[in-house]
């Protein structure tokens, strides 16, 4: 569990976490990143509380979410690693146990996921189902690259992970990295279980930013990818890429602001050079094949 500010929804992330009915021993890492709340408090309570069921990192200055991530995980112990964060919760008290069973049962899927539902900072349904109902199927690795992204907390993959690529200190899309990485290993199967609920409010790392920084940081994200998985997935990324780059272009006009504008279009302008560039390549392979 990753927490940061989460004084308001932290306890039942926890309990939702604490109720899990399972035939196995599980334990619960929780990496508090130096809130300004009242957040690690909150967190220390319930590690004195259940110092057998309860690890944490606890920094003595905010790291950040990667490293805040990276460190968690060194601490955790289990086969399985399923992934929560502070503002979300569980809502299903078998989710571990399915998701388990299932991993147990399938040697050949490196990960699973399920539905959840989307709720508000007071707990009211937005949305029943936040996975589309095209993506309720085993997804691979190209469809993630194609746009879609399952939702982390209703995550759980094989803990055979010890290095990362250092490319993850780049991004802040943490799930969107994580669930490719995982799924270069194999498909992500998907359960057709609701077992979680998604929370959107003004704290939230990802679903209040402004639309500005989320097509910066898509960007940094697909360049990312376009690093790691060149070799198979160039034409996709590209295509991500180039649609993200006149998204932001078309935010700036709107917005009227022309300085921003002006920079983007410079970078998008190279990026084109390299993209028709790589587009040719494709075509020139295409005809002497």
């Amino acid at each position: 569990m990753l927490t940061y500010n989460h004084e308001a929804f932290v306890r039942e992330a926890i309990e939702s976490v604490l109720m899990q009915e399972t035939s196995f021993a599980f334990e619960l890492v929780i990496g508090e990143d130096c809130s300004t709340d009242g957040t690690r408090a909150i967190v220390l309570e319930y590690q004195r509380k259940y110092p057998d069921k309860i690890k944490s990192f606890l920094p003595q200055k905010n790291v950040g979410l990667i490293e805040n991530f990276l460190s968690s995980l060194k601490i955790c112990r289990g086969e399985y690693i399923a992934f929560i964060e502070g503002d979300d919760y569980w809502t299903s008290k078998n989710k571990l146990q399915a998701q388990a069973d299932f991993l147990d049962e399938t040697p050949e899927a490196p990960l699973c996921f399920t539905n959840c539902t989307v709720i508000n900072d007071e707990g009211t349904l937005i949305r029943q189902d936040r996975v589309p109902v095209e993506f309720q199927r085993n997804l691979s690795q190209k469809d993630m690259i194609a746009g879609y992204c399952p939702p982390l907390l209703t995550l759980m993959y094989r803990n055979n992970i010890k290095n990362f690529p250092k490319e993850i200190y780049k991004i802040i899309n943490l799930d969107y990295f994580l669930y490719l990485l995982l799924a270069s290993r194999g498909d992500a199967f998907y359960l057709a279980e609701n077992t979680a609920s998604y929370r959107i409010h003004n704290e939230g790392i990802w679903s209040m930013k402004n639309s500005e920084y989320k097509y910066i940081n898509l960007l940094k994200l697909y360049k990312v990818f376009l690093r790691l998985y060149k070799d198979r997935y160039e034409k996709i990324l590209l295509k991500q890429l180039r649609g993200t780059y006149l998204v932001l272009l078309r935010y700036y006009l709107e917005e009227k602001r022309f300085f921003s504008f002006m920079k983007t279009l410079a970078s998008f302008i190279s990026f084109e050079l390299i993209r028709t560039s790589s587009v040719a390549r494709f075509s020139l392979g295409k005809s002497n094949s």
